[in-house]
């Protein structure tokens, strides 16, 4: 019998080193924020002890007092039985997020022994991983856009006029002094 944290080639106790655990090389979300990807450098089973909510959590957090949201370990029964290095979170919110890094997305790991390695000895190494919610702010429609240019284009105008006013009553006020 091999030892927890062990691997032998072949079966043969000369040859035996000890492994990696089991640990999370890539996480992102996708564009819309509704599906959190993470991947691990070995292939994983959930053991069919696992619970949502108990054994794993997303949550939330920025600006917003609280954030009413669902989410869902897609596939999870099939990953009680089916080894993968891949998995996909759901996240379900009818709300708006906001830009520059306000919201933060925080997935954890309660307890690593419900996420193995595929030979069923080694449990993950991480406990957590965050991620930014990628901002949704209020979409321009195309009659905005031109009235922003406008204001723009107005108040370069207005500076320009001005500045070339005070140029002009300052060159006076030299030619008065001249005389």
């Amino acid at each position: 019998m091999v030892e927890h944290g062990w691997d032998c080639l072949d079966g043969d106790p000369s040859y035996c080193y000890k492994s990696l655990r089991p640990w999370i090389i890539d996480y992102n979300i996708s564009d819309d924020n509704s599906i959190i990807h993470f991947t691990f450098n070995t292939t994983m089973l959930i053991q069919s002890t696992w619970t949502k909510d108990v054994h794993m959590t997303v949550e939330i957090s920025g600006p917003l007092a609280s954030y009413d949201y669902t989410w869902t370990l897609v596939n999870a029964t099939k990953h009680m039985s089916v080894v993968t290095d891949t998995f996909y979170i759901q996240l379900d919110y009818s709300g708006q997020y906001f830009d520059y890094d306000w919201e933060l997305v925080t997935v954890t790991f309660h307890d690593q022994t419900q996420i193995v390695d595929s030979t069923n000895k080694f449990y993950l190494v991480d406990t957590a991983f965050q991620l930014f919610l990628n901002g949704q702010e209020y979409k321009v429609e195309s009659w905005q856009a031109i009235g922003l240019w406008l204001f723009v284009i107005f108040y370069v105008l207005l500076i320009g006029i001005s500045l070339g006013l005070l140029f002009l009553g300052f060159t006076g006020w030299i030619a008065v002094d001249m005389i």
